[in-house]
């Protein structure tokens, strides 16, 4: 699986077996909570901004956004996202329209600051439980009827809390609070439902017809199905289940509930599909939707691949231990092995440790040892991988390389920012003293720059720099870029190799051996200080 992590202004994408980062997605504003719906992210950032993040494509892309001016944990489910103001003075929650997820609006600010705010959770069946601690209030969970998302201020209830609260979930209707000292608080906060009346389930899907000429919806083996339900019950629902032909390949207790679906292959399931949705409240009344047909046509297009980290001709620093590859369509897991997916390095063919696929089978992650430095070649075996229809990637095998240099430390913002910013560094780690860095070459316009003292042993950099305090060199520098001094250069040797790309605005030397020209001049200073100690 994949955990999303926030950290400052950043969003980072882990694999869970191994630990390794594998895409990081810069905002501009620290990033207080996350939430995930429908196959996206939901951030709010310390300003109050709600910003939508697409990730069916198996990588992070930013959507739309709005401004709320609450700041605080957000959670979405059913087209509304909820933000609640986590306050000990003044709390409350505020509602957006998320449907439309590339212009989110607000449906409602802070109606009632009295109501707790720390973390919420909806139940999809017209209410809502919050949690937290208010001066004048307490700590408490509070119970609130969000029936109508454009009304803040619909207290129910509330349940005294052991302890100041940080989290909570809803599942089989009933709240699970992490409460900090006071462990994990379970409440009851709806009555079980004795009426007897099931719920309604209504179930549609977003699926396009490829063949509208043809009666019924034709929709293509293998395709990644979003289904839209719209379930009703006078209580609350417990948990849906997902059918198909009949058989539940599905269940789930949280809303909002996990509605996507893989059309099977024709081979599998022959060439039409029922697809329903059964839901059961807490009284165990049980409704279920009319059946949803689908007819299944032949996959005839061959795959292709997205992307790939690294990318063909990449440069990485000897952190690296992985290959991702992202397909277009879903691949078949049993044609993505180490033998059609062959890594070879400076000392041969490179031992996979572990494969891991995830996004539907659109993405697959090949885990190494730390790579040695040096040139490596990623070849897939083209004829061998296919989709699940079987369609084969190509007719000739895909050859891509990368190379591994023997820098401890790579920067990875092409549009350049400051050197001690741990989300500018491929690491996600600011380089510590004596590693060797590499700097490679940025975004027109852009530079790095060193604003507090640093060390490190060796320094290449085919990068704009600019270098205001000063940087303590043990052995050598490669300057290829430009670097423009207005600090102190300690020690060391600098080579200049591409023309005047070292440039004096009133920088010092300090005991450094330049090979190559100096440029001397600035509106900060026309001239150098050298000294030697």
């Amino acid at each position: 699986g994949v955990a999303y992590v926030a950290a400052g202004s950043s969003i980072y994408a882990y694999d869970v077996l191994t630990g390794d980062e594998f895409q990081r997605l810069r905002l501009g504003r620290d990033i207080v909570s996350l939430a995930q719906d429908e196959g996206r992210l939901f951030s709010v950032d310390h300003l109050g901004r709600l910003q939508v993040i697409d990730l069916s494509f198996g990588t992070m892309h930013v959507n739309g956004a709005v401004d709320t001016g609450v700041v605080g944990n957000v959670f979405v489910g059913g087209g509304i996202a909820y933000i609640g103001q986590g306050g000990d003075v003044s709390g409350g929650f505020a509602t957006v329209d998320v449907a439309d997820v590339d212009f989110p609006s607000l449906l409602s600010g802070i109606d009632a600051n009295n109501i707790v705010g720390q973390a919420i959770a909806a139940n999809g069946s017209g209410l809502a439980v919050s949690v937290g601690s208010l001066q004048g209030v307490g700590v408490v969970l509070h119970v609130l009827d969000v029936s109508d998302p454009t009304n803040t201020n619909g207290f129910v209830t509330q349940f005294a809390l052991p302890e100041i609260p940080s989290s909570v979930l809803i599942s089989s209707g009933i709240a699970y609070v992490a409460d900090g000292t006071g462990g994990l608080q379970v409440v009851n906060y709806r009555s079980f439902d004795n009426l007897g009346n099931a719920p309604t389930v209504t179930l549609t899907t977003d699926a396009v017809d490829v063949d509208s000429v043809t009666a019924g919806v034709q929709v293509q083996e293998g395709t990644v199905l979003h289904l839209d339900a719209e379930i009703i019950d006078d209580v609350q629902v417990r948990n849906v289940e997902l059918l198909l032909n009949g058989e539940v390949i599905r269940s789930d207790s949280s809303f909002p509930f996990d509605l996507t679906l893989i059309a099977p292959t024709i081979a599998a399931a022959g060439d039409t599909i029922t697809v329903q949705l059964r839901a059961t409240d807490t009284g165990g009344n049980t409704g279920i939707s009319a059946p949803l047909t689908l007819n299944l046509i032949p996959d005839s297009f061959a795959p292709s691949i997205d992307s790939t980290i690294p990318a063909d001709g990449a440069v990485r620093g000897q952190h690296a231990s992985t290959v991702r590859i992202q397909f277009t369509e879903p691949m078949a897991t049993a044609t993505l092995t180490a033998d059609n997916m062959q890594l070879t390095g400076p000392n041969g063919l490179v031992a996979t440790e572990n494969i891991r696929v995830r996004n539907n089978d659109r993405f697959v992650q090949l885990t190494y040892s730390q790579f040695a430095a040096g040139e490596y070649t990623l070849t897939l075996k083209s004829g061998a991988i296919t989709d699940r229809a079987g369609n084969p990637l190509g007719t000739s095998d895909h050859v891509q390389t990368f190379t591994v240099l023997e820098n401890t430390a790579v920067w990875g913002n092409p549009a350049g920012g400051d050197w001690h910013d741990p989300e500018n560094w491929d690491s996600g780690t600011v380089p510590a003293a004596g590693e060797d860095v590499y700097l490679p070459r940025l975004d027109p316009g852009a530079a790095i720059t060193i604003r507090q003292d640093v060390d490190v042993n060796s320094l290449v950099t085919d990068a704009a720099v600019e270098l205001e305090s000063t940087l303590s060199l043990r052995t050598t520098a490669e300057i290829r870029g430009m670097l423009t001094l207005r600090g102190t250069i300690l020690g060391g040797t600098v080579n200049v190799s591409s023309g005047n790309a070292l440039i004096s605005e009133g920088g010092t030397l300090d005991g450094v051996t330049v090979n190559g020209n100096i440029t001397v001049g600035g509106i900060f200073g026309q001239y150098l200080y050298v000294t030697n100690g």
